[in-house]
């Protein structure tokens, strides 16, 4: 046991150092992402000029894919001075999003005084090429480019990254800082109180226990924010574009919208619990449930909205069975017990100061399984409480036999 536990540490450390990477690597793209908008926000303020290109060409890189960058020079006059300029849009680099580079490049070459185009390709009717037009920025005269859109399908794709690689990292890192902190607090339980299972976890170890729903809560609310920070200036900067008005597929990005609905629901419904019945607890009558016997406790809601709707609680044992098949651990789920479900009015409430109080009693059978955990398999009784408006608090609690009775009635899991 001890060995194991050991390596379930070492284990939560090597978790952490995976996720580093996914982390740093998001908010590196996160910042991009964000720089593609203010860099789109200040060129609308810059000047167009007159601009007279020198030479054009569409540069084709083969890695892993086909990707292109239209590449120019060109050379302006701005307030008497006169400049040359390679920048040809507010992103650099190559990619092969769309067909932008390329619709670059074929408008370029009709302008360019050079150009890799075939000369019969290039306007025949003029000796030197019409100028073009660039915009420049008036506070740096020597900084311009030739285009200023904001390119909202290479903004989307940065986007898909921005809500994935920071969230995939972060959940690594700080679950896997939870996950060992926990067992740490756990192993120190069991060399404090080695006859005691009851104590054994950390939400057994203080007078109640809490709601167990809310463990992820937290981690929900701050990527459905986050996720929402990534997709409005999405939405919003493509729509001051006009590219919903200019093209259908435009509108392939309220894709974004929907998915952010699944958090965001998830959320509301954290915070409407909030509302009904706040922080909850359970306090047993006794440091833990002997079966055969009756559990006794009270559930303590820092607040119940809903004075006149009844609530039920019922207390149910969950069996998991964990099996191991070609390396990969797949466990199954399924309902070994469970109690009949009881009613209680807000009539049956004991409403004090700061909490409301409401008695429930269990009768725990003879036979009862213990909440213990083998290599693979783990029962988990549980108490659960639901409103009519589909709020609920579950709240694990600890069923064992006394120490003197445990080697004798102890249930094989």
């Amino acid at each position: 046991m001890g060995s194991s536990n050991h390596i379930s540490v070492w284990a939560g450390g090597c978790i952490a150092l995976f996720g580093t990477p996914f982390l740093v690597a998001g908010v590196v793209l996160t910042c991009f992402y964000f720089n593609g908008y203010r860099k789109w926000f200040s060129a609308q303020l810059w000047v167009e000029t007159p601009c007279w290109i020198e030479s054009a060409e569409l540069e084709v890189s083969h890695d892993d894919s086909t990707s292109y960058r239209a590449k120019a020079t060109y050379r302006y006059e701005y307030q008497g001075r006169a400049y040359e300029s390679s920048d040809v849009s507010l992103y650099g680099g190559s990619d092969n999003i769309g067909d932008y580079q390329e619709s670059v490049y074929r408008e370029l070459t009709k302008y360019a005084e050079s150009s890799t185009e075939p000369e019969s390709k290039r306007k025949s009717n003029q000796l030197q090429p019409a100028p073009f037009r660039c915009f420049v920025n008036p506070y740096d005269p020597g900084q311009a480019v030739i285009y200023r859109d904001l390119r909202w399908p290479l903004q989307a794709f940065m986007a898909i990254f921005a809500l994935t690689f920071p969230a995939l990292g972060a959940g690594l890192v700080f679950a896997s800082i939870w996950g060992t902190r926990e067992l740490r607090r756990e192993l120190k339980l069991k060399e404090d109180f080695p006859e005691q299972p009851w104590r054994w976890k950390t939400i057994w170890s203080s007078d109640t226990i809490p709601d167990t729903s809310n463990t992820w809560q937290r981690a929900l609310d701050f990527y459905t924010l986050w996720s929402g920070f990534i997709i409005a200036p999405l939405i919003a900067t493509t729509a001051m574009s006009g590219a919903f008005t200019q093209t259908w597929y435009a509108w392939s990005l309220m894709i974004f919208v929907a998915l952010w609905f699944i958090p965001a629901t998830a959320t509301w419904r954290g915070a409407k619990k909030r509302r009904m019945i706040g922080n909850t607890h359970l306090r047993l009558s006794t440091p833990f449930v002997e079966p055969g016997n009756v559990l006794r406790g009270e559930i303590e809601l820092e607040r119940y909205a809903d004075l006149k709707a009844p609530i039920t609680v019922q207390l149910i044992c969950e069996k998991k069975v964990t099996t191991t098949d070609f390396e990969q651990d797949t466990t199954v789920t399924e309902i070994a017990w469970s109690s009949s479900t009881h009613e209680l009015t807000p009539a049956a409430f004991d409403h004090g100061l700061d909490v409301s109080r409401v008695r429930v009693a269990f009768h725990v059978p003879g036979d009862a399984n213990e909440s213990v955990q083998s290599e693979h398999t783990e029962y988990e009784w549980r108490v659960e409480m639901k409103t009519p408006s589909k709020v609920k608090a579950t709240f694990e609690v600890p069923v064992f036999y006394p120490p003197d009775s445990r080697t004798k009635s102890q249930k094989t899991p």
